[in-house]
């Protein structure tokens, strides 16, 4: 007769199972205990795409980023601080746009870290839907809400 096997909780209401606790092996031959290979190579593939269009959004908003023309004799004053305006949210798009980029460098890093995917409060499995939806997470949700809440 064998001995039951024990669960572990971390966060109220859930339950880590001892299976997801078995190292996989991913294709680079480092160990990741968290995803499979099939998952890492999915989110590296969300990670280029959303590096690809960040870029993309980059290089169109790069002319409405442009000092606005002080010319008052071509554009009168409501209009020129709406173009004022419209330029400083495509400058904090711009520098948002660019925020994400360098956190999507550090995820295509971390990819091969063996706990890519794990929670970095916790150490529990970040949900991989979670990750698909993001790949840059790197708290699991109970950890993020704790963060939000403090």
């Amino acid at each position: 007769m064998t001995a039951p096997v024990s669960l572990r909780r971390r966060h109220p209401g859930t339950v880590e199972h001892p299976q997801a606790e078995i190292p996989q092996v991913d294709t680079l031959g480092l160990m990741n205990s968290v995803l499979s290979d099939d998952q890492l190579q999915e989110l590296r593939q969300r990670l280029l795409q959303m590096q690809d269009e960040l870029r993309q959004s980059l290089r169109e908003r790069s002319a409405a980023a442009a000092p606005v023309e002080l010319d008052q004799t071509t554009q009168g004053r409501l209009s020129r601080m709406d173009a004022m305006q419209g330029q400083a949210m495509a400058q904090a798009a711009v520098r948002r746009a660019e925020q994400q980029l360098v956190l999507i460098a550090q995820s295509l890093r971390h990819l091969d870290d063996e706990d890519f995917g794990a929670c970095e409060d916790c150490g529990e499995t970040i949900a991989y839907a979670r990750l698909q939806r993001d790949p840059c997470h790197r708290l699991c949700v109970p950890c993020a809400q704790a963060r939000e809440l403090a």
